[in-house]
């Protein structure tokens, strides 16, 4: 959980800069955006965190693919690295500088230790300022891949912002 933690904390000041010039794409096409991400779950009863770095490719205002490096930790067993590579379905009320923004779709788990799997995720975010916090769940369909695998579900926040790449 430190560990989580200090990572969180690096990644919040090494964004801090590009927090409040975060913009959302208005119809002018495609643009990049980063966000920075901290999750809890559980699977086979053991509870972990994540901290991810995510890429967000803004195809159109209502579709975004987004691809997310993170890290798995638990106190019960080794730390997991992957990426979730996933198609996002956006609802927007209001713009980027105040509003709220939907999301749901899904996507692919890629992990460095134990099984790949596909997952569907859904939340909601409020912008208010260039900042952006919020939340929702993820559902990691482990047992599409291995029948005798349990499924995971985990609720995320996200507390950074985002910072637009030009």
């Amino acid at each position: 959980m430190k560990r989580l933690f200090i990572f969180c904390f690096l990644g919040l000041l090494l964004s801090s800069s590009q927090v409040f010039s975060a913009s959302a794409p208005s119809g002018d096409g495609f643009s990049l955006t980063y966000d920075l991400g901290v999750s809890t779950g559980s699977s086979g009863g053991r509870s972990y965190s994540e901290a991810s770095l995510g890429l967000n490719a803004f195809i159109s205002d209502w579709f975004v693919w987004r691809n997310a490096g993170f890290g798995r930790f638990s106190d019960a067993t080794e730390t997991v690295y992957g990426l979730d590579s996933s198609a996002r379905l956006m609802a927007d009320v209001g713009d980027r500088e105040m509003g709220l923004t939907a999301f749901a779709g899904p996507g692919y788990r890629f992990v460095t230790k134990g099984d790949s799997a596909p997952f569907a995720e859904a939340g909601l975010t409020i912008h208010a300022g260039g900042l952006s916090i919020g939340g929702g769940a993820k559902r990691v369909f482990n047992s599409v891949i291995r029948s005798d695998a349990a499924d995971d579900t985990q609720y995320f926040i996200v507390l950074s912002g985002s910072g637009r790449i030009d």
